[in-house]
């Protein structure tokens, strides 16, 4: 008996130091499992700046190039209304040149309404930016298309590679980043 109890005694101070390693394991789980969580925090919040950042860099040149065309259209316009009061005036001249019965005021102001005048050819002007800017939300579509497919095929690879963790001596267990998610109800990404 005195045998069984000192065995006894031995198989609960060797259960007690497993314990021990245990919780000690345990809480440097937790602890390194926090720290991931922190540095994954981190990593997602300076990428997430980083989109920002290129959005703001995006949206100033989108509005520097849309102030710079309206600032040229405004420019066209400007001479526009300028050459066509000109006509005008010209045509209003014609029209008192026809209908005058003084030949020498005729002569005399004939030549300055005839004169050529070098107006601009506006006809060369694009209408079409909404083509352009078209092609600019397509591109950023297929960008964040491809952000989202190479950062679901990330997570794969993440979610697939398995975090050993031994929870009695003799049966390992382990679960993958793969379980965690299934358990949680899944991840999903929004598209806009």
């Amino acid at each position: 008996l005195l045998q069984m109890q000192t065995k006894y005694k031995e198989i609960i101070q060797d259960r007690e130091n497993e314990l021990q390693k245990l919780k000690t394991a345990s809480e440097s789980y937790k602890e390194y499992i926090q720290t991931i969580i922190q540095e994954g925090d981190r990593i997602f919040t300076e990428f997430i700046k980083s989109i920002e950042r290129k959005h703001d860099e995006l949206t100033w040149l989108i509005r520097s190039q849309a102030e710079a065309a309206v600032s040229r259209a405004d420019e066209i316009i400007k001479k526009m209304k300028q050459e066509i009061a000109e006509l005008r005036r010209k045509d209003t001249q014609m029209q008192e040149l026809l209908h005058s019965k003084n030949n020498l005021h005729f002569l005399q102001s004939f030549q300055s309404v005839s004169a050529a005048h070098g107006f601009a050819d506006f006809r060369t002007i694009n209408y079409g930016s909404s083509l352009a800017f078209g092609n600019v939300l397509k591109t950023l579509s297929e960008l964040r298309d491809q952000l989202e497919t190479y950062i679901n095929n990330e997570f794969k690879k993440i979610s697939n590679q398995d975090v050993l963790f031994s929870f009695a001596p003799d049966s390992p267990s382990s679960f993958t980043f793969a379980d965690l998610v299934k358990s949680s109800g899944g991840i999903s990404f929004i598209k806009k």
